[in-house]
């Protein structure tokens, strides 16, 4: 079976990795939401969030179940957060959003549920972990994911059909581990302080002052580690 799996984390306490994260002032005010709509298997699902969770699983339903909460410290910080969810044409798009003079804290935590066999094109998350499980991206299906902030963010991403992208702020401080089948490349455009024996096929060392792991791996495609 090909599947796809992936761990994002601020990396910070295992609780984050339960599902589980910690209590602050941006929780005072909430808003739970709830949509679901028909997609068939073979489709597409982007994300785009600004701060906060994103939670992607796989299910034997030719449905896609949003849920979700709007957490602010502020009431109208709350009635800030827009999310928008639509499915058209075989492509899902989720999104969540601000006006561009609202600052303070807030975001938006997602629980996604969508047809197994969905590729994912992109998830983004500027500040917040992406995790997603039991999906088997369509043939020749990559995995295109982006990092507004690297800083303390761990990166895990692990599929067997296509290749992986994974885009980052051009000063990104990170260790890296790349590594693909041999017929495959990994490219980067960012300068990599490299460890161990250089390989077309694997790429292990530091990028800037280094910091968190990125560890990404694939069985059949390439893999590059784009600037934003």
């Amino acid at each position: 079976m090909r599947t796809a799996s992936l761990v994002f984390s601020l990396g910070l306490c295992q609780a984050l990795l339960l599902g589980l994260e910690p209590k602050s002032r941006s929780d005072n005010f909430k808003e739970d939401f709830h949509y679901s709509y028909a997609m068939q298997p073979g489709g597409r699902l982007s994300v785009e969030n600004f701060n906060g969770a994103v939670e992607i699983s796989g299910w034997d339903q030719n449905t896609i179940d949003v849920t979700g909460t709007k957490y602010a410290e502020t009431a109208d910080l709350l009635k800030a957060i827009k999310v928008e969810v639509s499915v058209s044409g075989g492509v899902a798009r989720v999104r969540s959003s601000r006006p561009g003079e609202v600052r303070g804290n807030m975001g938006v935590r997602y629980q996604i549920r969508a047809p197994r066999r969905t590729a994912l094109d992109p998830v983004a998350s500027s500040n917040g972990r992406i995790a997603a499980a039991d999906l088997e991206g369509p043939a020749n299906g990559g995995v295109d994911l982006r990092l507004g902030a690297m800083s303390s963010n761990f990166v895990h991403a692990v599929t067997s059909n296509g290749g992986i992208t994974l885009e980052m702020p051009a000063g990104a401080n990170a260790r890296v581990k790349a590594v693909t089948s041999a017929h495959a490349r990994v490219s980067s455009d960012f300068d990599v302080r490299r460890e161990g024996p250089e390989s077309r096929s694997r790429l292990e060392g530091q990028i800037g002052n280094g910091g968190a792991l990125i560890e990404l791996s694939t069985s059949n495609g390439g893999i590059h580690l784009k600037k934003l």
